[in-house]
């Protein structure tokens, strides 16, 4: 079983909601919520790693995915695994994009605001994303009360100088920041411009446009405790190459998912990067 944070008012799509802590497991079947009194014992003294998904991902898929990625990192000791789930799903995709970035930044400031009033006695608080769900991490981070122990972005759907502008104070925050990237990513290299663009224009973004962080990784030179990794091209890792299937059909073993994966854990372990 795993453990959610979760910002959803329905099942698919529906407003941004106030946060509830759910147990469920990678059936998506069986949900069970947890007591809001038992919430500051269950995070108390823990290793907490907040991980979420990107846009366009219902509820069902993102608790079969975060769940098969809980069962992959295998927490030992302190380390307590929570997923974030986020109404980020929506039927036209690319032209609904500026509303579900503008709801990943309201899940991002709920996110730190729960930490605050549930998470202050944990060891270290730690986070991980896929796509979208980098700026609803890059929202929290900058929102801590706390300093982030470790952020992973991977395939980030936000701006590749957000690290030293529109996000310099989640880096402020934050200890280490991984990065992993894909110049094989057609969906950030086609699609991101083009809702980055209409972001621009409905929510008053004012930046200029440019490729996603996912895609190219961030401008040089970067901040010292950033650290990028971009895939060999060779490897072929397209946008939705970085979490285990969401669907009940697919296998889970052998996939390219599971070396993103392991990064993604390593990150969180503080520990050295390698890349098969």
């Amino acid at each position: 079983m795993t453990y959610f944070v979760s910002f959803r008012t329905s099942v698919s799509g529906g407003e941004v909601g106030d946060p509830k802590v759910l147990v469920a497991d990678e059936t998506a079947e069986n949900y069970r919520q947890v007591p809001e009194f038992g919430l500051v014992s269950l995070f108390a003294e823990k290793d907490i790693l907040f991980a979420t998904h990107g846009f366009n991902v219902n509820q069902a898929e993102g608790v079969r995915s975060l769940a098969r990625l809980e069962a992959r990192l295998n927490p030992v000791g302190a380390e307590l695994f929570v997923g974030v789930l986020w109404p980020g799903d929506y039927w036209l995709p690319v032209v609904n994009y500026p509303t579900e970035a503008a709801d990943a930044v309201k899940c991002g400031q709920k996110l730190a605001d729960f930490c605050a009033k549930y998470a202050s006695r944990s060891n270290s608080i730690s986070f991980l994303s896929h796509s979208l769900g980098g700026r609803l991490i890059l929202e929290a981070v900058a929102q801590l009360d706390t300093r982030a122990k470790t952020v992973c972005l991977t395939a980030a759907a936000v701006d590749r100088d957000c690290l030293d502008a529109q996000y310099a104070d989640a880096v402020s925050n934050a200890e280490t920041i991984s990065n992993l990237s894909s110049r094989r990513d057609m969906v950030l290299r086609l699609a991101y411009p083009v809702g980055d663009f209409l972001s621009d224009i409905f929510y008053d973004d004012d930046d200029a446009l440019q490729s996603a962080l996912g895609y190219l990784g961030p401008k040089s030179p970067w901040p010292a405790l950033v650290r990028p990794k971009k895939i060999p091209e060779a490897l072929d890792y397209g946008h939705g190459d970085y979490l285990p299937p969401s669907d009940q059909q697919s296998p889970l073993s052998g996939l390219k998912w599971e070396n993103a994966a392991d990064f993604m854990f390593r990150a969180f372990r503080n520990q050295a990067q390698t890349w098969p």
